[in-house]
């Protein structure tokens, strides 16, 4: 007998309101992987890749095997469409042990240093549109959580408003900026003959290097697994949300790098860590940099939420496998969130 069943799936859920469709698990899966990487990652990529022509290959790269991932935790998904995610899956593939410590690794470490370093992220790009010292931005860092924390008190409904919304401004951005660049530009830096010089003294391990980097940038697809249980149709929209929430990342990923080359020379991209900044300042003026800064911010504050909003429905999992402190288990009257789990 699966180790689910004995312990109660359907028990887990009862109390979680179905309130997420396709729909809001795409804007999960995307909101949650676009962060600031692809902003500026792509200096790094070109450092370690010196020629053009390999850097979108190793891109793409990361988008296939991040599908494939996608793909696999899809088909768990359907299989165990209940609240807890991968702590689920670990649970049902080897055991309550494994599955326990990763619950832990996730409160101690995992999921919470992450939202402190999205939150640290944030409160330096909010700090820089408005002139904020050092002081006033780990200040801003602490409130976004404590907002957002506050936001997803509220209700799963209320987390998803804020998720799709952020989620949509950023694609719309992100868009607006590719389409922006590729106008302006001419990308015959892509097209280069002379440029496979680079690429035939490229050392295979700093590709290696460059996928891992690209492959933090693809991070984060899995955190919508978190959300199983409170999916009206768990089995169909998880692997929806999936599919299509990393195919629209995969495309804006390769375009955007795509972008900044067709106005950036590889020496420029590779001299500054801003390059979406930098490739919009050089392109339309300040305003427009400043105007990416302000969207780095809002991806943030999107893959923040989505983080805090599911991550909690780990440790509600495990208390109620009683793997974890029984009042985590518990939810909200009025708006059936796991309140205890969310303000840690």
């Amino acid at each position: 007998m699966p180790y689910c069943q004995s312990l109660g799936t359907d028990s887990q859920n009862s109390g979680l309101r179905k309130e997420l469709r396709a729909f809001d698990a795409i804007s999960i899966v995307v909101g949650t992987i676009i962060g600031s990487a692809i902003f500026l990652i792509p200096s790094t990529i070109a450092d370690l890749v010196r020629s053009p022509l390999l850097v979108l290959p190793i891109w793409i790269a990361g988008g296939v095997l991040t599908l494939f991932g996608a793909l696999c935790l899809a088909e768990l998904g359907a299989m165990f469409p209940g609240a807890g995610g991968l702590y689920t899956y670990l649970r049902e593939a080897y055991g309550p042990l494994p599955a326990f410590l990763y619950g832990w690794g996730l409160l101690a470490m995992i999921h919470s240093g992450s939202i402190a370093a999205l939150a640290l992220g944030f409160g330096v790009y909010f700090g820089q549109l408005f002139g904020f010292g050092v002081g006033f931005q780990k200040i801003t860092s602490v409130a976004c959580i404590l907002f957002l924390t506050a936001v997803n008190w509220l209700g799963i409904h209320t987390g998803k408003l804020v998720q799709n919304t952020l989620t949509v401004i950023k694609i719309g951005g992100m868009g607006a900026m590719i389409l922006l660049l590729f106008a302006h530009g001419t990308g015959k830096d892509l097209l280069v003959p002379a440029l496979y010089t680079h690429s035939r003294s490229q050392s295979p391990l700093a590709a290696v290097m460059a996928l891992i980097a690209v492959l933090w940038a693809y991070e984060g697809w899995h955190v919508v697994s978190f959300a199983g249980g409170e999916m009206r149709r768990p089995r169909k929209d998880l692997p929806l949300g999936l599919l299509v929430g990393t195919l629209i990342i995969f495309g804006l990923y390769v375009l955007a790098n795509g972008s900044y080359y067709a106005v950036m020379t590889p020496e420029e991209i590779r001299s500054t860590p801003a390059v979406a900044a930098v490739a919009m300042h050089k392109s339309f003026g300040k305003g427009a940099g400043e105007i990416i800064s302000a969207l780095i911010a809002i991806s943030v504050l999107g893959s923040i939420n989505a983080m805090i909003m599911l991550g909690p429905r780990a440790y509600y999992a495990m208390a109620h496998d009683h793997l974890f402190f029984r009042a985590f288990g518990k939810l909200d009257a009025r708006n059936s969130s796991p309140i205890l789990g969310l303000s840690v």
